[in-house]
């Protein structure tokens, strides 16, 4: 079965530290995914990962100081998400995982579904080969817009036929409201997406909880079918090789 894993930027950067990684988590969850394929069987993984401290910064500071991203803040944000991408990919090539990295803004032209070939990301599945994209930077029309890695997650399983996807976060899966604020929130699990959205009581929320509900309605917006969908902690050892595997996971499972 093919899986789609997008690894949040909150895992693997330091959201309060800018231009800061989480190496040695980094390295596990490659450890982990090269686990999972030295099993065998028929594998296609492909992996996108968030832009941590290294792009949401840059964005806002451009957003706060001239209104949009121009040109300049393009290139800024472009370098430094490609860095943050070497960094991914090499964790994963020291874990023998035969990744290539895929620049978005060299295979999108827009923001929106379809404005995306992902014509070389299937043929590279096909070869084996673990293809690596990220949140980016694009041309659109009369400005660069941002494509959000979570937006490429839903892209590639709708355009791919995937049937899996993983989310690692840094929080235990998906809650019913903020158990920030309540010590009875309780994560939804084992039910439909659409159900689970109906039972949450917040929605709008800059963190990766109510934040999430946003990224994962995006799948039903875009009439996502047949997918089972994980939101687990990438900060506890042999989550995400259990997601990867589909049993014993910390976190959320659901449907679309």
């Amino acid at each position: 079965m093919s899986v789609v894993i997008k690894l949040g930027g909150s895992v693997i950067t330091r959201k309060s530290e800018p231009f800061s990684t989480r190496s040695d988590v980094m390295s596990r969850l490659a450890d982990e995914i090269s686990e999972f394929l030295r099993g065998g069987g028929d594998h296609g993984v492909v992996l996108v990962h968030g832009g941590g401290s290294f792009g949401h910064s840059l964005v806002r500071e451009c957003v706060e100081e001239i209104g949009y991203v121009n040109t300049q803040c393009f290139a800024r944000v472009a370098f430094y998400m490609d860095f943050l991408n070497h960094l991914v990919t090499e964790a994963l090539l020291a874990s023998e995982i035969p990744a290539v990295r895929i620049p978005p803004r060299s295979i999108c032209w827009g923001v929106g579904f379809g404005e995306c070939d992902f014509s070389v990301v299937r043929r590279l599945m096909n070869s084996g080969v673990v293809p690596v994209l990220y949140g980016d930077v694009v041309l659109s029309g009369k400005e660069p817009k941002v494509l959000s890695g979570d937006d490429i997650v839903w892209y590639l399983t709708k355009s791919l036929s995937l049937r899996k996807v993983i989310f690692v976060t840094d929080v235990d899966g998906v809650y019913d409201k903020d158990p920030k604020l309540y010590k009875d929130a309780r994560v939804l699990s084992n039910m439909r997406l659409s159900d689970a959205l109906k039972e949450a009581s917040f929605w709008e929320v800059p963190d990766v909880t109510g934040g999430m509900f946003s990224k994962l309605r995006k799948s039903l917006l875009l009439d996502v079918r047949d997918v089972t969908i994980y939101v687990v902690n990438g900060f506890i050892p042999n989550n995400l090789l259990n997601a990867l595997k589909g049993k014993n996971v910390v976190g959320s499972v659901l449907w679309v």
